[in-house]
């Protein structure tokens, strides 16, 4: 079956079109014939694939989040392209230009070999992976835009899970991601009891929007948990590019056992002279040297009453990512001057 016909507008008036099965998502049916639209968690969870759908139906089953497609928009015609399948021919309008969808994109598929894996604190791990040639003969530099994530592969596995990169693109290919741990999550289970250095490891990528916007404004980074990954990335790319700006960080933990990254973290600050650690624990030890409380607060007591409107980078927990909006709201920060990843902690199978 050829599927349906999806015809698709965007903000600089292009349009393309694509076919798609009732059985694949959106994302994937325009994946399979080498489109890479914008999308997050693939889970319809976070709202960075929201699109209007102005002609035709769709199926979103069960797992579009009404946190970020409340049943007004859902009216509008609002769906999420990660998990909608066409059920009709369909119009969809994009919310940004044809440019900024990959055709023949540079998002291919790779394989990496393992570097390395370490426990940085009971939750968290460090995984060192390095891009291999399409052979996989020899290490091979890895291009990406620092925020940006990909999709990896639990090795003979066909489970797949999205990290963002810590790291910035070297010409050696290392990759560094931090991984929160989760009780029965396979990947952890996989990062506690079989990674090997020296495995092949698939991966796809890279993708994602939520990269550093040009700006001559102050920037405030506010992360939670391993949200703390692709803000790193970013002030890393900062550090690389010889970026000047003034730049606060913003993060916590909840206890010392759960804290990770401070060295690192330490080691950035020293190597920006414009950059500031704001670190945060919400049961702190007596030789906490950071402050107690959450990093939320934390943004909110740094900006509150000077008149200072950051760009503002967010990412970690929903529940977080909503309180620093709900702050931003508080301090007359515009909605544009406000980009937000939302940590999910999930995977597919493929």
């Amino acid at each position: 079956m050829k599927g349906h016909k999806i015809h698709c507008i965007f903000d600089d008036g292009n349009s393309l079109d694509f076919d798609c099965s009732a059985e694949d998502s959106l994302i994937t049916g325009a994946e399979k014939q080498g489109l890479s639209f914008v999308f997050g968690c693939r889970q319809g969870v976070c709202g960075t694939c929201k699109v209007r759908c102005t002609e035709g139906s769709v199926n979103h089953g069960e797992q579009a989040s009404l946190d970020v497609l409340p049943e007004e928009e859902r009216e509008q015609g609002y769906i999420l392209s990660c998990v909608a399948s066409p059920r009709s021919d369909l119009v969809i309008e994009f919310p940004y230009d044809a440019v900024d969808v990959g055709v023949d994109s540079d998002a291919t598929s790779s394989i990496a070999t393992v570097l390395g894996c370490e426990q940085l604190s009971t939750t968290v791990f460090r995984y060192r992976l390095q891009h291999m040639s399409e052979e996989g003969s020899q290490p091979e530099a890895l291009e990406f835009i620092p925020g940006q994530y990909m999709e990896l592969n639990i090795p003979e596995s066909d489970y797949w899970r999205a990290f963002s990169m810590s790291s910035v693109p070297d010409e050696k290919g290392e990759m560094e991601f931090i991984i929160r741990l989760q009780d029965k999550g396979k990947f952890s289970n996989y990062l506690r009891d079989a990674v090997k250095v020296g495995q092949q490891v698939k991966m796809n990528g890279p993708y994602g929007q939520f990269t550093l916007e040009p700006s001559n404004r102050v920037r405030a980074f506010v992360a939670g948990s391993t949200g703390l990954a692709p803000l790193v990335s970013m002030l890393r790319g900062m550090a690389l590019t010889n970026d000047n700006g003034e730049a606060h960080l913003f993060f916590g933990m909840g206890d010392p056992e759960t804290f990770f990254y401070e060295e690192e973290l330490r080691q950035l600050e020293k190597a920006m002279p414009n950059l500031k650690l704001h670190l945060f624990l919400i049961s702190p030890a007596d030789d906490w040297s950071g402050e107690k409380g959450s990093a939320v607060d934390g943004f909110r007591k740094q900006f509150d009453g000077t008149g200072v409107l950051p760009d503002v980078y967010i990412c970690g927990p929903d529940g977080m990512i909503k309180a620093t909006e709900q702050v931003c709201s508080e301090l007359g920060i515009p909605a544009e001057q406000q980009f937000k990843e939302i940590f999910v902690a999930s995977g597919r199978t493929k």
